[in-house]
């Protein structure tokens, strides 16, 4: 492997790609996905287009000239083979030139590719102990949930997380409400009922999180929780792309039970996996 997709040519890993000016490096100026491929399916990749191109709506951004999901899908497939198991990660960022107002909204776009060993979603053995972070770090905007790449709160929170040796963090909002992990969304259960945080929490608009909300399989409310709603639930889990659910033993010293809702969440996304025709 060793090859990146930079605009479209592979090119070595090492390679110098960037100048002093990028915008990306100087502003953040970037939007970015990360997309699992299992044994070649790609089954959730039209939820990661269709971020990335709402994204480069709202940031300005002009799509490059074939953009499709056709033409995102051929340029991850320049990079890996239609087998295997790979994290990808896909980045567009704005021409060079300007200072905060570009002089070209122009893209350019970065595809890299890390090898995964697995080829479905498996659920951890041993539940996550999760903290809720003292710091009132997103607030809601225009951007806020996209996959940007400016992630200021998001480091503030990880070296929290390292110093209190959690397995994940809950990032909080500016009304102190739970938004979501560090890289994933969050549920909880009460009573066959699942909850997750608003987009207006302040929480990314995660793919997964996306598809259970669509997927009719379960009722699904939105709605702020607060740090000490945590006592009337009975069971929380993570989700995000690559890992998919990761189950919560315990957050904020609450104790949350493995719940055969959570499995059969597993075993449902799995079988979207093996059934879809998604190469």
């Amino acid at each position: 492997m060793n090859q990146v997709n930079w605009n479209g040519r592979l090119l070595p890993q090492d390679s110098t790609l960037f100048s002093a000016t990028n915008r990306a490096f100087q502003y953040g100026d970037s939007l970015f996905e990360t997309i699992r491929i299992f044994n070649g399916r790609i089954p959730f990749l039209p939820f990661h287009f269709e971020r990335l191109d709402e994204g480069m709506d709202v940031m300005g951004m002009c799509p490059p000239p074939k953009w499709s999901l056709g033409w995102m899908r051929d340029e991850i497939r320049k990079l890996v083979s239609e087998s295997g198991n790979w994290r990808i990660r896909f980045t567009m960022f704005r021409n060079d030139g300007g200072r905060y107002t570009p002089v070209d909204s122009n893209v350019q776009f970065l595809v890299v590719a890390s090898p995964l060993e697995t080829s479905l979603f498996s659920l951890n053995k041993k539940g996550l102990e999760v903290g809720v972070s003292e710091h009132q770090l997103l607030f809601h905007s225009p951007y806020s949930h996209l996959k940007k790449g400016s992630a200021t709160a998001y480091i503030h929170a990880a070296l929290e997380r390292k110093r209190n040796d959690w397995d994940d963090i809950i990032l909080r909002n500016q009304k102190g409400e739970l938004a979501e992990g560090l890289s994933a969304n969050l549920f909880l259960i009460k009573n066959g009922i699942f909850y997750t945080p608003p987009l207006s929490a302040g929480c990314v608009a995660g793919t997964l999180r996306k598809y259970i909300l669509s997927s009719n399989q379960w009722e699904v409310l939105e709605r702020p929780i607060l740090p000490e709603d945590l006592i009337d639930f009975e069971a929380a889990f993570l989700t995000n792309a690559i890992q998919g659910v990761r189950w919560v033993a315990t957050m904020d010293d609450q104790p949350f039970e493995l719940l055969p809702e959570i499995m059969d969440m597993v075993h449902f996304l799995n079988e979207r996996i093996t059934t879809t025709n998604s190469k």
